[in-house]
């Protein structure tokens, strides 16, 4: 470039944009769950809810360990595919569980702690409902 002002407005450009490009520090999934609670706590749900998402983040936690994965944004879909592969819950149950994991994940990337949410493509099981009986009197 032989317009000195040019180059320099040009420099400043690419220092701003590496600025602004830092990435946020990483979070581990412990901390994400802690900080999942506390929301939880602040919202006021009610306490069965409460004792569901802390079964599905023991039931997380242990699947990450197992498999080395510390940090939200090591999860991927795959990952999530695996996780729930393990689960022993019935139709309904195994679908409320997903609802659950999904909102975490949806919380995670509002926060900017992960880009994308890898359970928001997990399809929910299929519900077959009994079958209705007449019964005559």
């Amino acid at each position: 470039m032989r317009d000195w002002q040019r180059a320099q407005e040009i420099v400043r450009e690419w220092e701003a944009n590496d600025r602004r490009d830092v990435k946020p520090e990483r979070k581990m999934l412990e901390d994400a769950w802690a900080d999942y609670r506390a929301d939880m706590q602040a919202r006021k749900l009610l306490r069965e809810t409460m004792r569901k998402y802390k079964t599905l983040e023991s039931q997380m936690v242990d699947f990450a360990a197992r498999h080395g994965l510390r940090f939200l944004d090591e999860f991927t879909l795959a990952d999530v595919g695996k996780f729930r592969s393990e689960w022993t819950d019935g139709q309904r149950s195994s679908g409320k569980k997903l609802e659950r994991l999904r909102t975490f994940f949806s919380f995670d990337q509002k926060r900017k702690w992960i880009p994308e949410n890898p359970a928001s493509d997990l399809k929910a099981p299929k519900n077959h409902p009994l079958p209705y009986i007449a019964v005559h009197a």
